[in-house]
């Protein structure tokens, strides 16, 4: 299964590619709370472990390191 970018972005309703903060994976009370779009990080890891893993597929997530929400540019 493939996820896009799991982590916090620029907003909550974005699906990742506006990257905020790479070490938020939806743990963190930051850019308006704590989710990301697809939950929280012990969600996150609950459809990795058992969504996934128990059903014999593969997870593939989207790490896109260059793309950066600055969030205080002038």
């Amino acid at each position: 299964m493939w996820l896009p970018p799991p982590t916090k972005a620029a907003g909550q309703d974005s699906v990742g590619y506006d990257i905020y903060d790479l070490y938020d994976l939806g743990e963190f009370d930051q850019k308006g709370g704590q989710r990301i779009k697809y939950g929280t990080k012990e969600e996150l890891s609950h459809l990795i472990n058992k969504g996934t893993k128990e059903r014999g597929m593969a997870t593939y997530i989207d790490a896109v390191l260059n793309h950066r929400f600055i969030p205080h540019a002038p």
